[in-house]
């Protein structure tokens, strides 16, 4: 998991954030 991804996701729409969740959080 890296913070900047999770910071990255809060800036980006909702559809990017859920792409970056299963990015840094497999299923």
């Amino acid at each position: 998991m890296d913070l900047e991804g999770m910071i990255g996701a809060h800036m980006r729409p909702k559809e990017e954030i859920n792409c970056t969740m299963h990015y840094w959080r497999p299923q």
